[in-house]
Parts: structure tokens; C-alpha cells; sequence
């Protein structure tokens, strides 16, 4: 919640001191957001697994996916760069952009379901 009002705020004060804030909060919120969706969510990143760095047990028998899995989770999940960067892209590819951060949050949140629902639905058999 900070991080997301430190950028409605720089949003309106453009300046370099809410820029270092909203860098530092997004930073430390986003590194957040991964523990919890690797470890508490997901299951993942366990050393003591019999599945290098994944969970015991995997739905999925090629264990590629959950790797390309982890990374694309990074990847969805530092997409509030562009949010701060303002990339200059024009007035409708700007739109195009708001659209497709908006889609790739989706993708990002239907993922992480994925992942989640096969964890609860393991653990409660």
C-alpha cells in the first residue's frame, strides 16, 4: 500500500525525492511479493525438496515449466517499471500499453492461481 501511494503521489510531484521513494518502496515491496508468492504461495524455492528448488510434490511432470514459471512470475511482477519510467510511446500506443500491463497483471494473477489451487488441492488429500 505504500508503494502504491508513493506512486498516485509522484504521479502529482514529479521530483526526484518522490522518485528515490517510490523506487525503494516498489523495490522493497515487489522483493516481498516474491517470497510470498515462491515460498507461502507456491511452495518453491525449497533446498530440501527432492525437486531441485521446487516443491516434493508436482503435478507437472516436466519440471521446466515451474522454472520458466519462476521467471516469468519476476518478470510480470517488476512490470511497475513502466509505470514510473513513463515510456514515451504516443498518445494511443501509450493506451496499448496501459492495456497490455493490464493483461499481463491478469495473466500474472491466473498463473499464480494455477499454482495455488494444485498446493491447497495436494495438501488436502
Amino acid at each position: 500500500m505504500v508503494a502504491a501511494e508513493a506512486r498516485v503521489t509522484y504521479s502529482r510531484q514529479n521530483d526526484n525525492l518522490w522518485f528515490a521513494i517510490i523506487l525503494i518502496t516498489s523495490v522493497v515491496a515487489t522483493m516481498y511479493q516474491l517470497y510470498w508468492d515462491f515460498i507461502k504461495d507456491w511452495g518453491f524455492l525449497n533446498p530440501k525438496s527432492i525437486n531441485p528448488w521446487l516443491r516434493n510434490d508436482l503435478i507437472l511432470k516436466n519440471k521446466n515449466i515451474y522454472y520458466m514459471s519462476i521467471v516469468l512470475n519476476i518478470v510480470l511482477r517488476v512490470t511497475w517499471v513502466e509505470t514510473i519510467m513513463h515510456f514515451k510511446v504516443g498518445p494511443v500506443h501509450s493506451q496499448l500499453l496501459d492495456f497490455l500491463l493490464v493483461a499481463l497483471e491478469v495473466i500474472r494473477r491466473g498463473h499464480w492461481n494455477f499454482y495455488k489451487y494444485w498446493l491447497v488441492k495436494t495438501q488436502c488429500f
